[in-house]
């Protein structure tokens, strides 16, 4: 049995559903955050099942759920991207440069 690209395309989550199933991350990184992020991974995914030469898919390449893979794709992305984001400086704001 085949599925067509069509239905996988309409086996995507919405990004509402994903939303559902992504509390934990809200909460850790902000709903506008993750928010961009599952729209950024579903584009991701829509796109990547277009541009596939074959109209047809064999069942078995069929994702079980898309939900999950998007999660744990948000959740590393969320991590790199704010890894590295603090830097340490030098605060010397109270400093006062003398000069003769």
């Amino acid at each position: 049995m085949t599925t067509s690209r069509q239905d996988l395309l309409r086996q995507l989550p919405s990004v509402d559903q994903v939303l559902h199933q992504a509390q934990d991350l809200i909460t850790e990184w902000g709903h506008q955050q993750v928010t961009e992020q599952v729209r950024l991974d579903i584009d991701t995914l829509r796109s990547s099942m277009t541009a596939q030469a074959t109209e047809e898919t064999p069942e078995a390449e069929k994702a079980p759920d898309f939900i999950d893979q998007i999660l744990i794709s948000i959740e590393v992305k969320l991590q790199q991207s704010n890894a590295n984001s603090l830097i340490p400086v030098f605060n010397l704001t109270g400093t006062i440069l003398h000069t003769n």
